[in-house]
């Protein structure tokens, strides 16, 4: 963020899961010892002086530790631009590694965020790398997460992850583009009537480079629209490691 100011007129500014911790923990008290307090902590620290600098809504992800209940969540922090806490979502659809140490949010949930700049309120769908994904593959089809955002017409889905590269193909631009297309092909209950005229897109920033010797993400993060019409608006490849700036219209 160094090469921006307020001036810049960001809006939202918005970071992957987990945005400032290693995820690969072995057991429940080694994520505890890591995880945070919501609205407590460094990264909170960042994301509320951040916000109350650019004067946006600062959107990252957190291991969030409930000292009440002793549960972990892997969650994200909407603050507002006047660095206060506007949500705090827990992933409801947990990836299979994480069930040893997380608890699941209850549901999906949608937030709607007033944009100071436009005067305007958003809903925005939120989702956590897995949410979009299945429970199983009875369920693959059912596209719960998709259907739940259709229903309560979420225009913006503003989705964080750490997708991991499962190199299956050599070639880098096809690989980012098949992940993309993995992410636009869980939203198609949003695009598939054809019904309606309004600009709704899918946000998805996505962790990149290599975690460990064993682990590298994806990257991709991409900012698509979903109707009237599908289009690819603007994204980054495997390997960059960037800002994606874009404006979009509404």
């Amino acid at each position: 963020m160094l090469q921006y100011s307020p001036e810049d007129n960001i809006d939202v500014i918005t970071l992957p899961e987990l945005s400032f911790m290693n995820e690969d923990f072995d057991t429940f008290d080694e994520a505890y010892k890591h995880a945070c307090v919501q609205g407590q902590g460094p990264y909170y620290e960042w994301a509320k002086q951040t916000a109350i600098k650019f004067k946006s809504v600062v959107v990252h992800g957190y291991l969030e530790r409930d000292e009440k209940e002793r549960r972990l969540y892997n969650s994200m922090l909407i603050v507002s631009e006047k660095g206060e806490i506007l949500k705090n979502y827990r992933k409801h659809l947990l990836y299979y590694t994480e069930v040893i140490y997380i608890t699941p949010g209850p549901n999906y949930e949608y937030l709607d965020i007033k944009i100071a700049r436009i005067n305007q309120v958003i809903r925005f769908g939120l989702a956590i790398c897995n949410d979009i994904w299945t429970r199983g593959e009875k369920e693959y089809e059912l596209m719960e997460f998709a259907n739940f955002h259709k229903e309560n017409n979420s225009q913006i889905i503003l989705g964080i992850s750490n997708w991991p590269n499962y190199e299956i193909y050599q070639d880098e631009q096809i690989m980012s583009y098949v992940q993309v297309s993995v992410w636009l092909n869980r939203m198609i209950p949003i695009f598939a009537s054809g019904q309606t005229r309004q600009n709704k897109y899918l946000i998805w920033n996505n962790c990149c480079g290599r975690f460990n010797d064993q682990m590298r993400f994806v990257g991709s993060s991409c900012i698509l629209q979903l109707t009237p019409q599908i289009k690819y608006v603007n994204k980054l490849n495997v390997t960059q490691e960037s800002v994606l700036e874009q404006i979009i219209d509404l």
